[in-house]
């Protein structure tokens, strides 16, 4: 694409020069741009990362509550009455919109214990007529923040590893007084489908997202999502969910494939796409074999091909035209061809891709279908001569 071609992710002009250095897919028109867009763009960038100080940022970028998870963390859900969580909220909103407070520096005083006497220095560092009614509720109502916790990162000599395992240990409801090392043992000797429900609330704990070199991407539907704005909406709905349900609850119902009831049955919705509610069917153990095909093309292109490779993804992507005696170049054509359907310009349905796949026509899906100008053509056509295989349907 011609660098004059690129849309400002923030204004959406064309011939936006400025790109982002941590993904390096986003683009911008200029800094002033990409600062006002920073505090949407961190949840997929992967340059950082994300915690809830900056899900309260983006609820206070829009004026809305923050989910419950965020409310808990920052005393929002249990400050009271509505009146004093919208009081509170405010204050926070206060800090980050109107006085420049940075979302890791919020972060960094919730850490740190000192978070009570930091919104004070900060408030009383601007006039009085300019901190407003929030602030003075706050000066009344402080104690509302007074048993702060205290930090995990206060322990010494935990790694990161640990000091997230530990966080996440304390929410799904196990004994706080257990030492963070020995809780990263007892996560080790986990059954294998708690460990991943274990993997996903760890991170949704942290405000991300799994990657493709991550089982969980595929198994809890992260792999379906089509753009940012769908991987966003999925981990909001998880969080939402892991507030309203107990671990035990939830590894139940992901062993049963019954996660979609459990969303039902708890009241929270799951704005899901068809695609999403396919893997979600199929969790954990069968699936369509188009969503390992995208796995492995996702992580081609981010250089993770080899931490996924194994027996079974080998005869998962045979069927997709992969083979050990296939040229290297034509490899790189196969790649670059599923590349090219599932990335953003295209955008292709994965279940569709399937569905010609079982028909035994993908190359008429992707010439007659999707209207791809496939050359060398004899070579296209018999690579994409694929028979179906007994039992793969789901794999």
């Amino acid at each position: 694409m011609p660098e004059n071609a690129h849309e400002c992710a923030f204004c959406e002009r064309t011939g936006a020069p400025r790109r982002c250095e941590g993904c390096e897919r986003a683009y911008y028109c200029d800094y002033v741009c990409q600062t006002h867009h920073w505090i949407y763009h961190i949840f997929s960038c992967n340059s950082g990362d994300v915690t809830t100080a900056h899900h309260l940022a983006l609820a206070a970028r829009h004026g809305d509550l923050p989910e419950p998870v965020t409310s808990a963390e920052y005393g929002i859900s249990t400050a009271g009455s509505p009146h004093a969580r919208i009081m509170l909220f405010g204050v926070y909103a206060g800090l980050l919109e109107g006085l420049g407070v940075k979302p890791v520096i919020l972060h960094r005083w919730k850490e740190d214990g000192n978070l009570i006497e930091n919104i004070k220095r900060a408030y009383e560092g601007v006039s009085e007529e300019l901190r407003g009614d929030y602030y003075a509720w706050f000066l009344r109502n402080q104690h509302i923040l007074s048993t702060e916790h205290v930090a995990v990162q206060e322990k010494e000599g935990l790694t990161v590893a640990q000091e997230r395992a530990y966080r996440t240990w304390c929410f799904i409801g196990r004994p706080r007084d257990t030492p963070p090392q020995i809780v990263s043992s007892l996560v080790q000797s986990l059954p294998y489908n708690d460990g991943l429900c274990f993997e996903l609330y760890t991170m949704l704990l942290r405000g991300v997202f799994p990657g493709p070199q991550f089982p969980i991407w595929m198994t809890f539907g992260f792999c379906a999502c089509q753009g940012e704005e769908a991987l966003t909406r999925l981990r909001s709905d998880y969080r939402a969910l892991i507030a309203a349900c107990t671990f035990e609850e939830f590894v139940r119902a992901f062993t049963n494939a019954s996660l979609i009831r459990l969303f039902e049955e708890k009241g929270v919705t799951l704005c899901a796409s068809p695609n999403i509610i396919d893997v979600l069917s199929g969790s954990p153990d069968r699936q369509k074999p188009v969503w390992p095909l995208k796995r492995y093309v996702e992580c081609e292109y981010y250089n993770f091909k080899n931490k996924i490779i194994d027996s079974r993804t080998t005869k998962q992507l045979s069927i997709w035209g992969f083979s050990s005696v296939l040229p290297p170049e034509e490899q790189k054509m196969l790649v670059s061809l599923y590349k090219r359907f599932f990335g953003f310009e295209t955008n292709g349905d994965p279940l569709q891709l399937d569905k010609a796949r079982r028909a035994g026509r993908l190359y008429e899906f992707f010439t007659e279908d999707m209207l791809f100008i496939l050359k060398p053509k004899k070579i296209y056509k018999r690579m994409l001569k694929v028979s179906k295989a007994p039992g793969s349907d789901l794999l």
